[in-house]
């Protein structure tokens, strides 16, 4: 059974302030037969599957092996992007992004730590 309830413990405090004591504790009461009837039983049931579909996993990532995965891919990329670029010039432009998003955080923590430090 799954242990851990990391998450739902906020849901319990949402809105707490909004609603008499008698209501909270109903709302908690059918939360925790949910959770514990649904919730829980469903990723016990895919912690179970896990492992064993483990066995179907390719070491290669990508749509790229599929056939016509390339095509598949490109369409893809035209749909989310909505240019014409080719995966490589998406790729590059990409980069050459974070290059500089990387340069600005750079020049940030330099002014940053040295004038702290004054």
């Amino acid at each position: 059974m799954v242990k851990s309830w990391i998450g739902f413990g906020c849901a319990l405090d949402y809105g707490k302030n909004e609603f008499e004591k008698e209501k909270q504790n109903e709302l908690i009461s059918r939360l925790l037969k949910i959770l514990q009837t649904n919730v829980i039983p469903a990723y016990d049931r895919l912690l179970n599957i896990l492992p064993q579909d483990l066995s179907n996993a390719t070491t290669d990532h990508g749509v790229w092996k599929l056939p016509n995965g390339d095509k598949y891919y490109k369409l893809c990329l035209e749909y989310h992007t909505t240019t014409n670029m080719s995966p490589d010039e998406v790729y590059e432009r990409g980069k050459k992004h974070v290059e500089r998003i990387q340069n600005e955080m750079r020049i940030y923590d330099f002014f940053f730590v040295t004038f702290q430090k004054l």
